[in-house]
């Protein structure tokens, strides 16, 4: 071997090593595992998963701008809700860890699984847990904000369904996260002929909220009446062999209205049949 890959070779292990140090500095041996890693065991252990995390910051940290490490991926956990996982999870809350690092710590695919255990042990404050009036307030005034109730649980620690509890109980509603004028934006590309998932496709607005504002302005569309010449154009272009959906693109007649005309005819692909003399 050159000198230069031994070169290279020394300088990775010294930067590990280095980096062995801090991370094992920071890592909680809640497992009291004097040999981290050295155990078949240890590839399901969440300790030791948390090791391997702050050991790859610490590496991370290390490398030059321009080199790039391989990523340590969490082993799937194949058995999210059964008695060891409810285990270590309790463990770990214990210990101090967050509702959120402890679901990914050991892959649990909801955090409401975690907060029922921990109910159950009496770990968790419920809904008529004495609160201060003043986190009450910042909880709530950070939802109408904007803020996933999620998201106020990790910067806050009161579980999210107790945040959804409170805004139910106070009965308030969000700030209004988008301005009128674009609300009325899409409101008016709708009268246009634009569908709502067009408009949210253009305005970045989800169509869910453009349909709730169509519906609360009270926009109806009636349905647009077409020729005899481009019913038949577009059944034309369908018996050559082209789908409704490249036939709509061609013409800008929605496919699903292309799609009735041809049930109304009894058309198929293949079809010799006209609109005067449906196929059977």
């Amino acid at each position: 071997m050159s000198k230069l890959p031994l070169d290279i070779f020394s300088a990775a292990v010294e930067r590990f090593t280095k980096a062995e140090e801090l991370a094992l500095s920071e890592w909680r041996r809640a497992c009291d595992c004097a040999e981290p890693g050295a155990h078949l065991e240890c590839r399901y252990c969440p300790y030791y998963k948390k090791l391997g995390l702050l050991l790859q910051s610490q590496v991370a940290c290390e490398a030059e701008a321009e080199q790039e490490f391989a990523t340590i991926m969490p082993l799937k956990n194949e058995e999210p809700e059964s008695e060891m996982t409810k285990q270590q999870a309790l463990q770990l809350f214990e210990l101090g860890y967050p509702i959120q690092e402890v679901q990914h710590l050991l892959n649990i695919p909801a955090r409401r699984v975690i907060r029922k255990w921990l109910r159950q042990r009496e770990k968790l404050p419920g809904f008529s847990s004495p609160y201060s009036e003043d986190l009450k307030r910042q909880s709530v005034s950070r939802y109408i904000d904007g803020q996933a109730p999620k998201q106020i649980e990790d910067e806050t620690g009161v579980p999210a369904d107790v945040i959804v509890f409170w805004v139910t109980q106070a009965g308030v509603r969000r700030t209004g996260k988008y301005t009128e004028e674009e609300k009325q934006n899409c409101l008016e590309l709708y009268k246009g002929g634009k569908s709502s998932n067009k408009v949210s496709e253009l305005t970045g607005i989800s169509a869910k909220t453009v349909r709730s504002w169509i519906w609360r302005a009270g926009i109806t569309r009636e349905q647009k009446q077409y020729s005899e010449e481009e019913k038949q154009n577009c059944i034309d272009l369908y018996l050559e062999g082209k789908s409704s959906n490249e036939v709509s693109e061609i013409t800008g007649i929605k496919a699903g209205t292309i799609r009735s005309w041809l049930r109304k005819l009894n058309l198929s692909r293949g079809s010799q049949g006209s609109p005067g003399h449906p196929s059977v």
